[in-house]
């Protein structure tokens, strides 16, 4: 069962940020599973050379300069992908930028918060809206809001970056608005909220020996995780196995709806609380109409 799970035959995926870090990640993961690949990044050559590696997994990929930033980009990006393959089935909402200087709000650059905003909240928007016109016409679809830790719990008590913060904790609630709205129509949306993972946000500062050393004594774990890691958890959110419409996974559906995934720790087991301090990843069911609710995993893969 979990092979047919995890099959993504036939499917395309819509990836932004897809140049480097995690956004390599799901379009290599998506890729090995079988779905052919729309690599978006701000930085074209980026975006190729990940188009390039999924070439060589044996799947198409169209490579896309995007600037999610600019909902014009965003639109001209969609349509490429539509004339190109006809559908988009999955959207990993994935591209983001931190606080350029890390600062209370007292002392935080306006221009600073806006850069922030545009690209981690209103470029989430502008692809999700983008995503949702293809996948309503679909009445199919699943999108995966890349949010963070830091979306659940504040960050000042390693570093202050309050626009990340902000606009990550936006995109944790918008996920639960869309997943109440789209539920209905056959589409998913889900979040991802990644604790510390070595990749080029901020300028990479994950390879800054001071900010490491202080990422590695917040976290118990004891270890910065590697981009690689997030593969596992980026196929929890909402089961990326588009191809079974029926009736057993109607079921599945209808069981799970109103139900949040808890936070996981790398190992599997359950973190103790949403804030809890750990190099894992939450996942949030963005249908949940009970934010409290909790539901293992193994529950959303059970026979029916």
């Amino acid at each position: 069962m979990t092979s047919k799970i995890f099959d993504l035959t036939g499917k395309v995926s819509f990836i932004t940020g897809a140049g480097s870090g995690l956004g390599i990640q799901f379009a290599e993961a998506c890729a090995s599973a079988g779905a052919d690949i729309i690599c978006a990044d701000i930085d074209l050559s980026g975006a190729e050379a990940t188009a390039a590696e999924v070439g060589k997994l044996g799947r198409k990929a169209l490579a896309v300069g995007c600037d999610v930033s600019n909902e014009t980009e965003v639109t001209e990006a969609f349509e490429q992908a539509r004339s190109t393959f006809a559908r988009v089935d999955i959207l990993f909402n994935n591209a983001g930028i931190a606080d350029p200087v890390p600062a209370p709000v007292h002392q935080v650059e306006t221009a600073h918060w806006h850069q922030v905003m545009n690209v981690d909240l209103h470029g989430v928007f502008y692809c999700a809206k983008a995503a949702l016109k293809i996948m309503v016409a679909q009445a199919s679809g699943k999108i995966v809001n890349v949010a963070s830790m830091w979306g659940l719990a504040g960050s000042s008590s390693l570093f202050p970056i309050p626009a990340y913060s902000a606009a990550k904790g936006a995109v944790v609630n918008l996920t639960r608005e869309l997943g109440l709205e789209y539920a209905r129509q056959g589409i998913q949306v889900n979040a991802l909220c990644p604790g510390f993972y070595r990749t080029n946000i901020a300028g990479g500062t994950s390879d800054n020996e001071e900010i490491a050393q202080a990422m590695t004594a917040f976290t118990p774990m004891g270890r910065v995780a590697e981009a690689a890691e997030i593969r596992g958890p980026a196929f929890v959110p909402g089961q990326l196995r588009l191809g079974l419409h029926d009736r057993a996974d109607a079921r599945r559906r209808r069981r799970m709806h109103g139900q949040i995934t808890h936070p996981l720790r790398p190992c599997g087991e359950p973190a103790a609380r949403p804030e809890c301090r750990c190099a894992g990843v939450a996942v949030l069911r963005g249908d949940s109409r009970r934010p409290s609710a909790r539901t293992e995993f193994h529950e959303e893969l059970d026979g029916t």
